[in-house]
């Protein structure tokens, strides 16, 4: 079978590609860290609405309204500090349901606020390793 016709330059539209910024979550906790005090505030801002990929380790979660589930990350598995907040649909990840603890997580998302200690990600995805 052959196409009838060529597609036209409507037809052909760009993929919409999101950057994913190369931060990890040390950079971010440090950059803050070694601000002065009246300046951290103005760099925690400064990562807000960057889209990042890290991997991490399931901490725990908690459900909320609308089949919502809010997780707690981190990137440290040992220490459990360097904490991540992020929201996803419970229908899409049922897994969560009986992933133990320190089970590996990949999340990508979009930073909505950031600190030395945590940081919370909207649109967040997953990609669930397992144990």
């Amino acid at each position: 079978m052959t196409a009838t016709t060529e597609p036209t330059l409507n037809d052909l539209k760009p993929v919409s590609i999101e950057r994913v910024s190369g931060i990890t979550f040390d950079e971010i906790r440090e950059a803050i860290s070694k601000a002065p005090p009246l300046q951290q505030e103005l760099v925690e801002k400064s990562y807000v609405g960057l889209r990042v990929e890290w991997d991490t380790y399931f901490k725990s979660g908690s459900r909320r309204e609308n089949d919502l589930i809010m997780l707690l990350l981190t990137t440290d598995n040992v220490v459990g500090s360097n904490t991540i907040w992020c929201e996803v649909p419970f229908n899409e990840y049922r897994e969560l349901g009986v992933l133990p603890r320190g089970a590996r997580i990949r999340v990508a998302g979009e930073v909505t606020s950031a600190s030395q200690f945590d940081v919370k990600l909207k649109d967040a995805r997953l990609y669930i390793y397992g144990k």
